[in-house]
């Protein structure tokens, strides 16, 4: 029985990413299976880091299986990589004359849902299915159209046999319900969480350093905006703004952005950092003033998330499950998207950093009140608990 007085449940769990593999989803999926481990049984079956099957007793009630499935890179994964995933799936299953679990989560609606409905139809498990935005048309319409029109049919087929569609932010729930129609009534909208326990205020922070500290945090691809960078330092310079913006990550456009940042005589204010590990990214955190975010298509950003959870500013877009994070002027900035608009939050910021300081210990509280972990998984555990009763 969990703390709810409710029978533990047995719970798989599908995601072709699981850390150290995998950036927001493989974060997202790690700590919704520890909290629900709490209460239940779980397994995790995703892929491997080095090509070679593996199974872990992570805990005493979480299990983590890793296919053999070879991966280029840590931080992205490609469509070969993620056909290969269901394969070895299908093909791991394949060998079980049954299994032992009450309900399925599946992460994404392809790779994760295509393995989920191959249970269902296999052993009669049911399943959920946790969107992380860009698995469902048409969301992310400008980088996912032509995937989304060619899979199109098939999305919408398991989608439509799952139990329950998990969504996070308000945009993603209006598209979620427009996509499915007359069964739109299985989408649920449930925020992503962020670990309260190693994010937090850094009591000897400076409220008047001279010098601003800027991060950006995040795959470097076209979809998080990082060159956008180059013309925001630009800005900041002509403004007499005293700064320097750290970039933490990886991705296609990394080599791009060091040759700007480089013709652009820039690198005395920006300095790339490339993929870090968790006590890098905290170290970070705990010593930056504000959290730059250009991104243009967001599901509900991790990054965003544990800037907040940390006390630093954030100027971002008003993308999907952004703005429901924010309180404007208080804990971040909501701008325009140009260069120019980033750099008048950042004046806001300078223009208001004494108030913002003081406040900030009691908004984090209460924002890690809402978004921590344990609070969010058990809206995951009644939905589970709806399905399998």
């Amino acid at each position: 029985m969990n703390k709810e007085g409710v029978s533990a449940l047995k719970i798989l769990i599908l995601n072709y990413e699981y850390p150290p593999l995998g950036a927001g989803a493989g974060v997202i999926t790690m700590f919704q299976a520890r909290e629900l481990a709490k209460q239940n049984k779980v397994t995790v079956v995703t892929s491997s880091e080095n090509g070679t099957f593996s199974e872990e007793q992570e805990s005493e009630n979480l299990k983590v299986i890793r296919l053999n499935v070879r991966r280029r890179h840590q931080f992205k994964s490609n469509y070969q990589e993620k056909t290969d995933w269901i394969k070895k799936g299908y093909e791991f299953f394949k060998q079980h004359e049954k299994i032992d679990f009450d309900v399925c989560i599946a992460h994404f609606s392809i790779p994760g849902g295509a393995l989920a409905y191959y249970l269902k139809r296999r052993f009669g498990l049911k399943y959920t299915i946790v969107s992380h935005g860009h698995d469902i048309p048409w969301f992310c319409r400008h980088q996912m159209f032509w995937p989304h029109l060619f899979l199109f049919p098939l999305i919408k087929f398991i989608v439509n046999h799952s139990e329950r569609l998990f969504v996070q932010s308000d945009e993603m729930y209006k598209n979620a319900t427009k996509f499915l129609g007359h069964t739109s009534s299985k989408v649920v909208q449930v925020p992503n969480g962020c670990d309260s326990s190693s994010f937090g205020i850094n009591p000897n922070m400076l409220v008047d350093k001279n010098q601003l500290e800027i991060l950006f945090i995040g795959r470097l691809a076209k979809q998080k905006q990082p060159l956008q960078l180059i013309e925001i330092a630009k800005e900041l310079i002509r403004r007499n703004i005293s700064f320097n913006i750290k970039v933490a990550g990886d991705g296609p456009l990394k080599q791009e952005l060091m040759e700007k940042i480089k013709d652009s005589g820039l690198e005395g204010y920006i300095s790339t950092l490339g993929w870090l590990d968790k006590p890098q990214v905290l170290e970070l955190y705990q010593n930056a003033n504000i959290l730059l975010a250009p991104t243009i298509e967001e599901g509900m950003s991790i990054a965003i998330m544990e800037a907040l959870f940390s006390g630093v500013f954030v100027i971002t877009r008003a993308v999907s499950g952004i703005p429901e994070l924010l309180q404007q002027g208080k804990t971040g900035f909501i701008c325009d998207g140009s260069s120019n608009g980033f750099a008048d939050g950042i004046e806001l910021y300078l223009k208001n950093r004494e108030e913002i300081f003081h406040n900030k210990e009691k908004l984090v509280e209460e924002f890690k009140l809402k978004y921590n972990w344990e609070n969010i998984v058990e809206k995951y555990q009644k939905e589970l608990a709806d399905v399998v009763s």
